[in-house]
Formats: C-alpha cells, structure tokens, sequence
C-alpha cells in the first residue's frame, strides 16, 4: 500500500501548487471545485472546473487579498511572524477545529487576534500561484487519463 501511496505522489509530485490550491477551496467548503473532479466522467467537465477554478475564482481572491501578519512554524518547528498575503479571513468559528491541525499550509493563525487568515502558502510565505504551463499539462493529463482529477482531488482532501 505504502508503494502505491508513493507511487501516486510522484505522479502528482509535478502537480503539488494544483493540490494546494484545490486544499483552499477544501478549507473554504468549496466543493463546486472537488466534487465534479471525484465523480465526473466527463473530461471536458473536469477542465472546465479547473479552469474556473484557478483562472477566474482565484485570480477574483488574489487580487481582492490583503498582507497580514501571521503566525508559521520554521523548519525546526519554532513559530515566527510574518507578512503573507490573506486570501480569506476567517473567524476561529468559521473552520472546524481540526481543519488548522489538517491543512496546516492554508490555515494560518493571525498574529495578536483570533482570527485566521486561508491562504495556500509555501514554506517561506509565498503565494502558491500555478503557472498556466502546470495548468496546461494538468488537463493534458486528464484527457489522456481521468484518474488525474480524482487523485488531484483526494490529495486535496488529504492531510498534509
């Protein structure tokens, strides 16, 4: 099983920036995104789901996000503040409790309040932004086999 669970992530491995977008609609309990990648046939469906995804909704939550002071762990797990741009700013009982232990890359604790600021970030705070080139070779992925969008969407419906 672990060889398989390997074996699906390297294939996604080219794909991480897509999950990681796909975890903030997840978050936010956008499953308008998700559900047509699980249980659609269709592969035109599938792309243009993806392609209203991430070409129109997200760029509508970029351009309307603002920069917060938010709390992030280090690579030794030590925390330190800083500037990262805030898609979405919730309030602590807007997510479920376990969502910020889950999406630790989306979910992120605004310094000195109690809110949260729902972004998909990097290691070092940067917006994940895909490219349209990673966006391109997604949906060739998905007309030459569908599985991709179901594993795109499991993966974002997984734990980090």
């Amino acid at each position: 099983m672990k060889q398989l669970l390997r074996k699906i992530s390297d294939e996604l491995k080219d794909f991480e920036p897509l999950v990681k977008v796909f975890k903030f609609y997840v978050v936010l309990r956008r499953f308008e995104y998700i559900d047509p990648l699980i249980y659609s046939t269709n592969k035109e469906l599938i792309k243009s789901t993806i392609d209203e995804a991430l070409n129109k909704e997200y760029e509508l939550y970029k351009s309307s996000s603002s920069q917060k002071r938010i709390v992030v762990q280090d690579g030794s797990g030590k925390e330190k503040v800083i500037e990262a741009p805030c898609l979405v700013v919730a309030k602590p009982e807007e997510i479920p409790k376990t969502f910020s232990l889950i999406y630790r890359s989306t979910i992120h604790k605004i310094d000195s309040t109690d809110e949260y600021c729902i972004s998909p970030l990097n290691e070092e705070g940067v917006l994940i932004d895909p490219q349209m080139n990673i966006i391109q070779k997604f949906a060739e992925k998905v007309d030459s086999d569908i599985k991709f969008a179901k594993l795109l969407a499991a993966f974002a419906l997984s734990s980090e």
